[in-house]
């Protein structure tokens, strides 16, 4: 089953990569890399971009804050 979201995506490459989410359920890596594989390379540049806007965001706003990480 391919990701739907960028939020989806991304929560699959970490699991797929050894994270582990805060609630600390989710499903096994290989289930996550199916996922990833499932989605389509288009779909995967798309939510990647997406993800790495808002993460951008996030660190502007923290910045202009005065907090650093």
């Amino acid at each position: 089953m391919p990701a739907k979201s960028a939020a989806q995506y991304g929560l699959m490459q970490m699991i797929a990569h050894g994270g582990t989410p805060r609630s600390g359920v989710g499903p096994s890596p290989e289930v996550a890399k199916e996922f990833i594989d499932k989605t389509s390379a288009d779909k995967r540049s798309q939510f990647a971009r997406a993800i790495a806007k808002s993460r951008k965001k996030i660190a502007k706003s923290r910045k202009k804050r005065g907090r650093r990480k």
